[in-house]
């Protein structure tokens, strides 16, 4: 008998009691069923021939669970094929409406994690964006498009620009919007980015229902709309608005 020292928690039980990646959505957030419940809203309220766009990691459980095809997953070999989505989703609004429509999709399905904090601004709830979504994916779907990371990201690779915010299909995507930044250290707000600052969001739906955009939120996942979560794992499914006319769309300042 050969006597080892295991590291604390380094067993086959802590290992089982760890949540599937699909309960957590790959966020260091407790498990939700949002993206269960998601899977089950797409399988029964999506056409069965219905194509779907999302970022890789959702690929195998859109396909299994959503029975319904995806563009990329896991398995993905085509790097063609992925830079293609992150150029997508990184597109402005009406490009990004074109190149949906070119790889025949009619839904995109889009994955953002935040965290309400205690405090309120004019009757909202705040939030910080604080890992783990699509948002926080930009700076790999930026390299991957072989864009400029500066034009996307701030320097501290965590912080999106103005642009991607206001003039990205994926920022449009993202149902909230910027407040201000914070310095907890010091206390200082600042309505633009300064390095040390950390973001302050409100919930905002730019793509409604019933909105003339090139999508709608047609989706949203239960812990979104629940104001007594603190870590809403907001799954998100659009619909392509097969209507919209990219002329009319109006461009942010």
């Amino acid at each position: 008998m050969i006597p080892l020292t295991y590291p604390v928690n380094s067993n086959w039980i802590s290992i089982m009691d760890y949540p599937p990646t699909i309960m957590t959505g790959g966020t260091g957030f407790p498990a939700s069923n949002d993206w269960l419940e998601a899977m089950q809203w797409i399988k029964t309220n999506t056409p069965e021939d219905s194509v779907i766009v999302s970022w890789w990691d959702y690929g195998y459980w859109i396909q299994t669970l959503g029975e319904r095809a995806t563009l990329i997953d896991s398995s993905t070999l085509n790097d063609w094929r992925i830079k293609q989505i992150a150029n997508i989703l990184l597109s402005t609004p009406n490009e990004g409406w074109n190149k949906l429509n070119e790889v025949n999709a009619d839904y995109v399905v889009v994955f953002v994690a935040g965290q309400k904090t205690d405090a309120q601004v004019n009757g909202e709830n705040i939030y910080f964006l604080v890992g783990g979504g699509d948002d926080s994916k930009a700076p790999w779907f930026v390299r991957i498009a072989e864009q400029p990371v500066e034009k996307y990201v701030h320097s501290d690779n965590i912080h999106k620009t103005d642009y991607f915010w206001n003039e990205t299909l994926l920022g449009q995507m993202v149902p909230y919007s910027t407040l201000l930044y914070y310095n907890e250290q010091t206390k200082q707000q600042s309505d633009r980015y300064i390095p040390g600052f950390t973001a302050v969001h409100v919930k905002d739906i730019k793509y409604g229902f019933n909105d003339d955009t090139p999508l709608q939120l047609i989706y949203a996942s239960p812990s979104f709309n629940d104001e007594e979560s603190n870590t809403p794992l907001a799954v998100l499914v659009y619909k392509i608005n097969k209507n919209y006319s990219p002329q009319i769309y109006p461009i942010q300042q």
